[in-house]
């Protein structure tokens, strides 16, 4: 008896939500691929303005569409793709879905996970998680480059600046 209410509780959940668990998920798919779609178009302005009012914070525009920028340059279009997990939620009028995808890029893998809020009907995309190795290696690489560009740099203007000093430095 006890696990008939679970679900006769959920659906009454989203009944007042106005939609199945399952509609749901299938909406969040849908947004999904068309994440994809201009993701592999390098269209990140187009993924950023379907996005939830809560990510389009102020100050965040820069830091997501850079973040998507770099994605793609390191890890390049998504090859393959393929769900592994959901979790959909409804509570205090607000309806939320999670989709966790494994995904094969063209120089690489990770796991995404889209966090999609429903409003006014519609899927918008309330948070996006990439998690991939070789995407951190390539930023790691990058910083560890550029500090040591930064570091010679540095050791250069310091050797410049005692080879200009007076003569009687020099002898």
């Amino acid at each position: 008896m006890a696990r008939l209410a679970y679900p006769a509780l959920l659906a009454l959940t989203f009944a007042g939500a106005g939609c199945a668990p399952a509609e749901t998920v299938s909406n969040a798919e849908t947004e999904v691929d068309a994440f994809h779609r201009l993701y592999d178009q390098s269209q990140f302005e187009s993924i950023y303005y379907a996005t939830s009012d809560r990510l389009r914070a102020p100050g965040e525009n820069g830091r997501f569409l850079r973040f998507l920028q770099v994605a793609r340059e390191r890890l390049g279009p998504v090859v393959s793709t393929g769900q592994v997990g959901w979790n959909a939620h409804s509570g205090l009028g607000v309806t939320t879905t999670t989709l966790t995808y494994e995904t094969r890029f063209l120089h690489g893998s990770g796991t995404e996970i889209f966090a999609y809020e429903l409003v006014d009907g519609r899927q918008q995309l309330l948070n996006y998680t990439l998690n991939s190795n070789e995407l951190t290696d390539a930023m790691i690489d990058a910083t560890a480059a550029k500090q040591l560009d930064d570091a010679e740099a540095a050791r250069q203007a310091q050797g410049n600046s005692s080879v200009a000093g007076p003569a009687s430095a020099r002898r």
